[in-house]
């Protein structure tokens, strides 16, 4: 799991959080995701999460609602993955 702060004001002056998660599936590191976002006050932060890994993204919709949830395996081949986080 990678956390990346991003400094941008937005409109309701909320801080914005990146996260990056190979997926979402049935384990223990993904319930401990999911208690860290559900841990986090979304009055002060807007979430965006960021998914790596093709799968059947089991636990999608449960966190859905913490923020956006992209998956970048729609948007890249797996092997430019890493490129494009770099750039981030």
């Amino acid at each position: 799991m990678f956390l990346i702060g991003i400094e941008k004001v937005n409109v309701d002056d909320k801080k914005n959080l990146l996260f990056i998660f190979p997926w979402f599936k049935l384990g223990g590191a993904d319930k401990f995701n999911y208690d860290l976002l559900s841990s986090i006050d979304r009055n002060k932060y807007n979430i965006t999460i960021l998914t790596t890994e093709p799968c059947e993204y089991v636990w999608r919709q449960k966190f859905e609602k913490f923020g956006e949830v992209f998956d970048l395996t729609s948007f890249f081949y797996i092997e430019e993955i890493g490129q494009r986080l770099y750039t981030i």
